[in-house]
């Protein structure tokens, strides 16, 4: 008797992974119209301003576990060493967010019309 295998049937996920599906008329237009982008949330403004809150929380959470450290209240210092070290993550993506969008913009700015 063979023992059985540790990864199971891999059919269930076979069928229920969808082909990517477009409409002819869909392929030349590109991203869309603007009113579609932002029904989907993926305008510039909400993707920015989504990186920027998710980087703003993991700094307060990481703030508020070195409160609770120094007032001798935290239960997990485990915790507390991985929202620090996502805090630092974030933060560095953020500032780096930002630097790009500068320069973006003064590259902008300076072309000639």
């Amino acid at each position: 008797m063979s023992a059985p295998s540790p990864f199971g049937s891999i059919e269930p996920l076979r069928n229920s992974i969808t082909p990517f599906q477009t409409s002819p008329a869909s392929l030349g237009k590109g991203i869309g119209s603007t009113e579609e982008a932002q029904e989907k949330g993926g305008t510039f403004q909400n993707i920015f301003a989504k990186a920027l809150d998710s980087a703003n929380e993991a700094c307060w959470t990481a703030g508020k576990d070195t409160d609770k450290l120094v007032s001798g209240k935290l239960e997990n210092l485990h915790d507390m060493t991985i929202n620090g070290a996502k805090a630092e993550v974030m933060l560095h993506l953020a500032t780096q967010m930002c630097s790009k969008l500068s320069s973006a913009t003064t590259t902008l700015f300076q072309m000639q019309l």
